[in-house]
């Protein structure tokens, strides 16, 4: 009993005295929050509106995240890389990320938030096959314009490393909606729930405002920018990771689409969205882990430490696929009982559901992987790493959902999935071969930095 409490003692103070592991348990538990109040939110939305509205619900949110994460230019992203690598030895240069972030950022929003407005019409008719939801995608506009400043926001506080503040912003952005959204839902159906969504990303807003600018205060951002260029922002980070996720959002969104022209198809994307809402929690842990790696490795980049970057990274991999193999299973094994919480129709998704959350892991082990890429700014490698993928994933849903349907989109994720996983897999050992010479001996030694 005494060696068990010394134990557990001994990992408490590690946890409390490493940085990086104070910072992955805090976001971890926020994102862990915020996943257990988003799968609330999606039974009290399937409840509340029904299985076919719940499939328009699904498309709706897959056409915005693809939108979003085209116009955006993955400037979250950016302001996390850039920020790491210049925060601590040239703050002009942060400085000047930090303008043109913020231009781009509200000028792509504000032009979101209004184009949809004279076109809801014409776009309600071509998604949903009816003009009845342009109240819907109307106020979809103004969400996802916001959407995205405030996900801008949240890769702002993390390439300053203030993860409390992302975590305190999760929380206010789920929070507060999962309690309303179910009574909006009931008495206005899905214009209701979209309006909740929308007050969600204001208090998120409001709050991410005012926490970039203590940020800036405490490291002394007000001075003038320069030294870097919108262009060298763009092109070197932004414009390949924005390739990269609209890649990714067209392959998914183009299959969802495909979907839900087949008899039936708002049903089976119903299915399809529990799928994608039950791979949060697969995600969570690996996602938050690499969230606050990022900035780590990019400083063993910028310390050229290839040594600590290159065995933080293979932790992170064993780790995140050992957990996301085990919750994969669980989440396969109680499938019938998840679905039920849905309503009992769901269940006839069940076989679309666990091939959906079965692609998960390969698909987190590729984005784990990916990370070291990231942190030395080789996106436009990420970039062509994700091609042979997306074919794939186009013509399996080409070929697999008009006679398959759920289960064919399904299906093809998880190839694709697979595809990236390999070819990620083998691009990393081919430099590695390349780069090593074979007449270098192979040390048995542990990096000094290696801290985790």
């Amino acid at each position: 009993m005494v060696g068990w409490r010394d134990s557990v003692w001994a990992l408490w103070l590690r946890l409390f005295h490493s940085q990086f592991l104070r910072n992955t348990s805090l976001l971890a538990f926020a994102s862990l929050f915020e996943r257990g109040c988003a799968l609330l939110q999606t039974v009290l939305i399937a409840r509340a509106v029904g299985r076919y509205e719940y499939g328009v619900y699904g498309l709706l949110f897959s056409t915005l995240g693809f939108v979003a994460s085209v116009a955006g230019l993955q400037m979250g992203l950016t302001g996390t890389v850039l920020l790491a690598r210049y925060l601590a030895q040239d703050k002009a240069k942060a400085v000047a990320v930090l303008k043109y972030i913020a231009n781009f950022t509200w000028i792509s929003a504000l032009g979101l938030a209004f184009l949809a407005f004279p076109f809801a019409q014409e776009l309600s008719i071509w998604l949903f096959k009816t003009d009845g939801y342009m109240a819907v995608l109307r106020i979809s506009g103004l969400l996802v314009g916001l959407g995205m400043v405030v996900g801008v926001q949240g890769g702002i506080l993390q390439g300053f490393e203030d993860f409390r503040a992302v975590a305190i912003s999760q929380a206010l952005g789920t929070l507060v909606p999962v309690l309303l959204v179910y009574p909006a839902g009931v008495w206005f159906g899905l214009l209701g729930v979209v309006w909740v969504l929308l007050f969600g990303v204001l208090l998120r807003l409001a709050y991410g405002s005012w926490a970039v600018y203590q940020n800036r205060l405490r490291h002394g951002l007000f001075l003038r920018g320069e030294g870097v260029s919108f262009g060298e922002v763009v092109w070197g980070v932004s414009i390949p990771s924005m390739l990269v996720s609209f890649l990714v959002g067209l392959g998914m969104w183009f299959g969802a689409y495909l979907l839900t022209r087949q008899a039936s198809g708002f049903e089976g994307m119903a299915s399809v969205n529990v799928g994608q809402q039950w791979r949060g929690p697969i995600l969570f842990f690996a996602m938050t882990a690499t969230t606050v790696a990022l900035p780590r490795i990019g400083r063993y980049h910028a310390l050229k430490d290839e040594a600590s970057s290159k065995a933080f990274s293979r932790k992170m991999l064993w780790a995140s696929g050992i957990f996301s193999s085990v919750l994969c299973g669980l989440i396969v094994l109680f499938s019938p009982w998840i679905l039920s919480l849905y309503g009992s129709d769901f269940l006839m998704g069940q076989n679309i559901f666990v091939l959906f959350v079965l692609g998960v892991v390969p698909s987190l082990l590729a984005h784990v992987g990916f990370q070291e890429y990231l942190a030395k700014g080789l996106l436009w490698q990420v970039f062509w790493m994700h091609i042979p993928a997306y074919i794939v994933q186009v013509l399996c849903c080409v070929l697999l959902i008009p006679t398959y349907k759920g289960v064919g989109y399904s299906l093809s994720l998880l190839c694709s999935s697979l595809v990236l996983c390999l070819t990620l897999w083998w691009v990393s050992y081919w430099k590695v071969e390349k780069e090593s010479p074979p007449s270098t001996p192979i040390r048995d030694e542990v990096p000094s930095s290696t801290e985790t």
